[in-house]
């Protein structure tokens, strides 16, 4: 499956395209700035398409259409890395009573073949037994799967769920760590890795009287867009503030210098906080 993608920079967004020339069908997908999926679009007639919300980097529903009609709405059941593990109808629809699950990708389901801890076992898309099976694309945070592929992809690399590994190798090399395939720490039940990336933190020296004593922290990430510097954040004290107050976003920018990776275990929580 050929896939292409367009980077709009004034909007810092992303739409990859994927189609399937045998059987023509072509879908859209749209990002936010911090590179969650907001949704789909599939061509056809009508056109379908499903729409995602977010409350932070947590999913909560899902809408489905089709034309100008929707046709369902899902509640969205993460676990404690927030990655979705059920859907359920949040109404009365297709003859189904709302709370009833219509889709699952169990957290632990052990069988004869081991555990789903890294994700290899396949989604039940008809758990009601109705005969209507529900396709729901997202995975680990940050990832969506490629039934075509087998793979799940998240901007940076792809991630192959049998081998818990990713099949490229880090993109920053050893500094990500000695293993540049390994996905989270090689424990998915702990870790996630939405984007992928490496997370520096960073310190200058503060302006004015206090650059003499007191160093400015903030956090750089690099870019899920190919060819961009890493983004950067960081809080700082508002002109008018003398001893306490809100202060404001600080504009900083990636120095080397200044900057060193964090740790995994900080990573996860700041790579998300910057992006």
């Amino acid at each position: 499956m050929p896939k292409q993608s367009s980077h709009d920079k004034e909007n810092a967004l992303i739409q990859a395209v994927a189609a399937d020339w045998v059987n023509p069908d072509l879908t859209a997908t749209s990002y936010d700035k911090s590179g969650q999926v907001l949704g789909y679009r599939r061509r056809g007639a009508p056109i379908t398409a499903e729409e995602i919300v977010w409350f932070d980097s947590l999913a909560i529903a899902r809408s489905a259409s089709s034309g100008a009609t929707i046709s369902a709405v899902h509640i969205i059941h993460a676990d404690h890395l927030n990655s979705p593990r059920a859907l359920s109808n949040a109404r009365l629809q297709s003859g189904q009573a709302a709370g009833i699950t219509i889709w699952r990708w169990d957290l632990v389901a052990a069988n004869a073949t081991g555990s789903n801890a890294f994700g290899s076992f396949a989604a039940n898309e008809d758990p009601d037994l109705n005969g209507s099976s529900v396709k729901f694309d997202l995975r680990f945070l940050g990832q969506q799967n490629d039934s075509e592929t087998g793979l799940s992809y998240n901007y940076s690399r792809d991630y192959e769920s049998g081998a818990g590994r990713y099949v490229e190798s880090d993109p920053i090399g050893l500094t990500g760590g000695v293993s540049t395939f390994g996905y989270g720490l090689n424990s998915p039940l702990q870790f996630s890795d939405p984007f992928s990336l490496l997370v520096y933190h960073c310190s200058r020296p503060m302006k004015g009287l206090l650059r003499l004593v007191i160093p400015h922290h903030f956090v750089c990430a690099t870019s899920p867009f190919p060819g961009m510097p890493p983004i950067c954040g960081g809080h700082g004290p508002a002109p008018d503030d003398y001893i306490w107050g809100l202060g404001n976003d600080t504009n900083e920018t990636y120095n080397p210098k200044q900057c060193t990776p964090t740790s995994q275990g900080l990573k996860n929580r700041e790579e998300t906080c910057v992006l």
